[in-house]
């Protein structure tokens, strides 16, 4: 989670989906506390904002956190780096069977 924190895709996302929710849910918690003026509002204001900062903001938080999972170029240790040494791993482990069969089947 820490990684996806310091992208800036991230935060200008969470930042939107803070300043598009929160009258709206702010209005939402103080009308059902019995706080708001009006105990039955029609919040038409935040709720168009809302509506217009939602998907921007869940736009930014996917591109976000999809550019912190993947790995950054150059990065270390390089990706096929490791997948190449298990597959000379196999293939030596794969010979060393192979000989022994040979070997066994030959002292017969």
């Amino acid at each position: 989670m820490g990684c996806c924190l310091r992208s800036w895709w991230v935060r200008i996302g969470l930042g939107l989906l803070i300043v598009g929710a929160g009258p709206l849910a702010t209005i939402i918690v103080l009308a059902n506390l019995g706080l708001w003026p009006d105990p039955n509002p029609n919040p038409i204001g935040p709720g168009l904002l809302f509506a217009l900062m939602f998907y921007p903001a869940v736009f930014c938080l996917f591109v976000g956190i999809v550019r912190a999972d993947k790995p950054r170029a150059g990065a270390w240790p390089p990706g096929n780096m490791l997948t190449q040494s298990y597959a000379q791993a196999d293939r030596a482990s794969l010979e060393r069977l192979r000989s022994a069969i040979e070997t066994q089947w030959l002292a017969q």
